[in-house]
């Protein structure tokens, strides 16, 4: 019976001694592991960031032409017609004054 405690205490023994070096190893594939999956998410985060940005300055170009043809468009009819358009921002400005007084 010596001996098969003897062996188990060994056993136990070379466990503890590969345990330490597994773990070692096992952290190190993690952290290739990760630095893989960052480097992935990296590329491609940046090149949605780059799709973002350039569908966003295809939006704001059109975008800026429709307000600058808005602008033109408001721009002549205040002009062709002077005394509506003051009686319609009259008319804007006395409801807006009378939903802030409201609120409070």
């Amino acid at each position: 019976m010596t001996t098969t405690r003897h062996v188990k205490h060994d056993g136990i023994a070379d466990a503890k001694q590969t345990t330490p070096n597994d773990l070692g190893g096992l952290a190190d594939d993690a952290r290739v592991l990760v630095s893989g999956t960052v480097e992935a998410v990296r590329e491609r985060v940046g090149t949605g960031f780059e799709a973002a940005m350039d569908r966003g300055k295809q939006v704001y170009g059109q975008v800026r032409q429709q307000a600058i043809k808005s602008a033109k468009a408001t721009d002549r009819l205040v002009l062709q017609y002077p005394y509506k358009a003051m009686g319609i921002a009259l008319a804007v400005g006395a409801v807006t004054a009378l939903f802030l007084a409201r609120r409070k």
